[in-house]
């Protein structure tokens, strides 16, 4: 399953996600995942067979579609996490042998290069106590970041993250969302996760 977040505000963006993955990858199931749009016309330009626009007044960002997706659509046994910003160009099913491929990665560490948030709080202190919080396993030092956060895997990842509790961070705004891409990054090698094997546009 290919999952889309979408925020629609006009504009066609969302129209050329899902034709592009409609081309490549016809046969995959797309769902987009509502994120309280202000305009909701492009629901009856973009549904047909094997598209889905799920109303679901999400308001967590990227990352509250694809733990909706996670929860509510459980016969996949594989989701494709991508922003509809992302637009697919080739056959990505090959991906499908790996448990997890990320987008793009890049090397990250725990207490810089987060950035700051609208106030001038740094997110590395954000994301830290959030994690603390609520995640059964320890912040590593190190990591690597995991762009978007998009990846494509398995159920089973979710079920790993899933496990730990990590569901449980929430993007309230746009700058809790950019720090869920180094969240998402640390989590996953913590499970033994290396997002550098494979990812789709490296580092």
């Amino acid at each position: 399953m290919i999952v889309f977040p979408c925020r629609h505000e006009g504009g066609t963006l969302i129209d050329a996600a899902v034709a592009a993955a409609r081309k490549w990858m016809p046969d995959e199931p797309i769902l987009l995942v509502d994120s309280a749009s202000p305009d909701r016309s492009y629901a009856r330009r973009v549904t047909q067979p094997g598209v889905h626009v799920c109303p679901a007044e999400n308001e967590n960002y990227a990352v509250g579609a694809f733990w909706h997706a996670y929860e509510h659509h459980t016969k996949s046994d594989f989701y494709y996490l991508f922003h509809d910003s992302l637009m697919i160009r080739d056959d990505l099913t090959d991906l499908r042998d790996r448990e997890c491929t990320a987008v793009r990665w890049w090397p990250a560490a725990r207490d810089h290069g987060w950035g700051w948030d609208r106030d001038g709080n740094e997110l590395c202190e954000w994301g830290q106590s959030e994690w603390e919080l609520f995640v059964r396993a320890r912040f590593p030092e190190t990591f690597q970041g995991c762009f978007g956060p998009m990846a494509a895997g398995s159920r089973g990842v979710l079920d790993e993250l899933y496990a730990l509790d990590f569901d449980l961070i929430k993007a309230a705004d746009k700058w809790q969302a950019c720090a869920q891409e180094r969240l998402w990054g640390a989590a996953l090698n913590v499970l033994g996760h290396d997002l550098a094997d494979g990812a789709l546009q490296g580092a």
